[in-house]
């Protein structure tokens, strides 16, 4: 710069860089983007291995289900609320019971047929082919080769017909960009290449697995044994589905 205004290249009229930036446009959005991107540390709900908890339902009074475990019997999956007192539990009688490890079994099933082909996707950013800055930088440098001239800069006939060719040049060269499709920079989803059950089987342990399961806004609802229907999953929907995707 001299004088608040860029220095221009005698051969090809465009600004003097002095050096190579430590990067372009589209590498500043891109590192920008992955900052703001950045996610808090994951914190795991609990290490316990239980698959379902948060996520299984009592079908009477629509409690979270809860672990019940005894020296004598497997652990069980089952209602606590009336026992505790909850007053939209006092008529969830009989309370839904069923060992964990088949509703487990039930659930994962169920959730792999639906979900276990799905490609996952990422939010990215992709920096565009820079045509777009390329033709603002030309467009920039021949706005000051005409600001130049009318200052009567390129009077003398050698200059005169420098102005001419770098102008032309200048043109061209717009015109070439002018002809290729533009990539502008931004967010984007692409494919991982991994399904929902390569994550599912590459999980380390159960609570990987659950957490799985809130991101999809898996639910499911269990009754009690005498009930025509034992078991409903499904998927979270409105507010209760919002303030998952959001954690």
């Amino acid at each position: 710069m001299h004088q608040k205004q860029p220095v221009l290249g005698k051969e090809d009229g465009k600004p003097v860089r002095l050096y190579e930036g430590l990067w372009d446009r589209g590498t500043h959005e891109a590192l920008k983007s992955a900052v703001l991107a950045r996610k808090a540390p994951w914190a795991r709900h609990s290490n316990r291995d239980y698959l379902l908890t948060q996520v299984a339902l009592c079908g009477l009074c629509h409690t979270r289900l809860y672990t019940q475990t005894s020296k004598y019997a497997p652990p069980r999956y089952t209602c606590t609320a009336r026992n505790k007192g909850w007053r939209q539990a006092q008529h969830c009688r009989p309370a839904p019971l069923i060992r964990a490890y088949l509703l487990d079994a039930y659930v994962e099933e169920w959730f792999l047929r639906e979900l276990g082909d799905g490609l996952i996707y990422e939010t990215v950013y992709d920096p565009g082919n820079g045509i777009p800055e390329r033709m603002a930088e030309i467009r920039a440098s021949r706005e000051r080769l005409r600001a130049d001239r009318e200052a009567g800069l390129y009077d003398a006939p050698d200059d005169a017909a420098w102005f001419r060719a770098r102008y032309a040049a200048l043109g061209g060269e717009l015109a070439a960009l002018e002809a290729e499709p533009q990539r502008a920079p931004g967010m984007v989803r692409r494919p991982t290449g991994e399904t929902v059950a390569d994550r599912w089987f590459r999980a380390p342990d159960v609570q990987a697995r659950k957490e799985i399961l809130i991101d999809f806004g898996v639910r499911v609802t269990l009754f009690p044994a005498s009930a025509p229907v034992r078991w409903v999953p499904g998927f979270m929907h409105g507010p209760e589905r919002d303030a998952t995707a959001m954690r």
